[in-house]
């Protein structure tokens, strides 16, 4: 799983790069999370495998909890805790 999910990756963050002024703050406002969780998805699925798109999908689908954020949410926080604690 995690091997198809590593194939296309570079390709994926230029990509995904290259189309993150749609996710500033501006033209974000206007959409749900619902809305940008499917805009990230499109932009993957133009360079990642169909597997891996499968995966990338999952990980951004909401957890059961009420507040449990997405599959990356535990890996945000972790590094924005370490960060904070390192830049001094």
């Amino acid at each position: 799983m995690v091997a198809d999910f590593q194939v296309g990756y570079k390709a994926s963050i230029s990509q995904l790069f290259g189309h993150q002024e749609e996710f500033f703050d501006q033209p974000a406002s206007c959409m749900t999370a619902l809305q940008i969780r499917q805009r990230l998805k499109e932009i993957a699925s133009q360079v990642l495998p169909e597997p891996a798109v499968g995966q990338f999908e999952e990980l951004l689908k909401l957890k059961p909890a009420a507040n449990g954020g997405t599959g990356v949410t535990d890996d945000v926080k972790y590094a924005s805790m370490y960060s904070n604690h390192s830049v001094k």
